[in-house]
């Protein structure tokens, strides 16, 4: 598969990756599964199994994986320190030149460098942000503009991030990529 051909993984961390649990909900990790790591002066707590899908996409070349956060540059560290390979950080020049990172405000950085991957690269899209709920019309009209089975957004809950659901999810839309086109929007 030519690397164009694969679908680019926009990954955020906090609350994706760094959950920030308050009472766990019913298809959350076990306790014994989470992790404790310190990137940067900051606390991360992890699900082990997300870090070992995280990997095993990677080394399969299922997608081309890019750290998508406000963490943008120290996101670099990130791999060495979860056990991760080393992800480019992806392209978003607007974060410079956002009022705030709230994406309410019918502006959001995020959203720009989704709609990239999507219109400029055509390529097909997994956008896992907590954030990604508050997309206003015009982002989301832009992001599906390619159709059915050309993006997936996950949002998951901040208290637990991503779950063995939302692994079930990018699986299939990563492993279908030349079986269908057709996957259930969020």
């Amino acid at each position: 598969m030519n690397r164009t051909d694969l679908p680019v993984w926009l990954l955020d961390v906090d609350g994706v990756i760094n959950a920030f649990p308050t009472i766990r909900q019913p298809g959350s990790w076990r306790r014994n599964q989470w992790t404790r790591f310190k990137v940067r002066g900051f606390h991360i707590q992890a699900a082990r199994p997300v870090l070992d899908f995280i990997r095993k996409v990677h080394e399969e070349g299922l997608a081309e994986i890019r750290w998508h956060t406000t963490w943008q540059e120290k996101a670099l560290d990130l791999g060495d320190v979860l056990g991760l390979p080393t992800f480019h950080i992806a392209a978003a020049p607007e974060f410079d030149d956002r009022p705030d990172n709230v994406p309410h405000l019918g502006y959001w950085w995020k959203a720009a460098a989704a709609y990239r991957v999507v219109d400029v690269e055509k390529r097909r899209l997994l956008w896992t942000d907590d954030d990604a709920t508050e997309l206003d019309d015009y982002d989301n009209r832009r992001i599906w503009a390619g159709g059915p089975g050309t993006a997936m957004v996950i949002a998951p809950d901040p208290s637990d991030g991503l779950v063995q659901t939302d692994l079930d999810r990018i699986q299939l839309f990563l492993t279908n990529n030349l079986a269908t086109k057709e996957v259930s929007l969020p």
